[in-house]
């Protein structure tokens, strides 16, 4: 047993008193990180792609007359304006709200051009807007809701909008090396771009490899989408 004296019980109440009264403290909570992507209100990103479609399809007719050689074709060619299309799609998350965006920004960069390519006087036939506004429809909705799906989907989704943005691009890049003789180099830059959309878009290894995988379908879906329209009367 242990006996604790009179001097101990003396000094234990000095320091007590030298320490002075216990403070009791909260523990703080650390702050709530902040959302990293964090998808615009659907009216909002509608009215970028509207304003901001009309402005880039004045410049992308700019950009034809700017740009040396072929490579000025590209500023109006399918693959830019779909990743325009995939852009402005992924700054909106939603079933609905993705493909409207995306119809609204090519519907508008058509429009955007049509009024560059008046005031400069480059003919453009009212089929040939015709034309591009139902294939600005299509397009719009697929891209559109591929660039959402590249920001905000499941790990699937991120597969297929990989494989769609990378074969949209490799697709157009195989027809201006293998069928256009003076738009090789133009070619070969959209497909390797197409080649690393997989890399880009897959967060992990395993993404990344499903998604080159489905490059390879998603590339000849293009390129067959390609042979069909050019039988087209446009």
């Amino acid at each position: 047993m242990t006996v604790i004296s009179p001097l101990d019980r003396s000094h234990a109440r000095a320091a007590a008193v030298r320490r002075g009264p216990a403070v009791r403290t909260t523990p703080t909570r650390a702050p709530a990180p902040l959302p990293v992507d964090e998808p615009l209100d659907p009216l909002v990103g509608i009215a970028l792609a509207l304003v901001g479609g009309l402005l880039l399809g004045v410049t992308t007719q700019v950009l034809q007359g700017v740009l040396p050689g072929a490579w000025s074709t590209v500023a109006t060619s399918v693959a830019v304006w779909s990743l325009i299309g995939a852009g402005l799609g992924s700054r909106v998350t939603g079933r609905v709200a993705p493909g409207l965006v995306g119809v609204i920004t090519l519907l508008a960069l058509t429009g955007g051009w049509a009024a560059a390519a008046s005031l400069q006087g480059v003919p453009h036939s009212a089929g040939y807007l015709v034309f591009w506004s139902l294939s600005a429809v299509v397009g719009g909705i697929v891209f559109g809701t591929a660039g959402a799906w590249c920001r905000f989907g499941a790990t699937r989704q991120r597969i297929a909008a990989a494989a769609v943005l990378g074969g949209v691009l490799c697709y157009e890049g195989l027809v201006r090396t293998f069928v256009f003789a003076d738009q090789v180099p133009e070619g070969l830059t959209m497909v390797v771009l197409g080649i690393g959309a997989p890399l880009l878009v897959g967060r992990t290894p395993r993404e990344r490899a499903h998604a080159a995988v489905a490059l390879v379908p998603a590339t000849a879906l293009g390129l067959t989408a390609y042979l069909v329209l050019n039988l087209l009367p446009v």
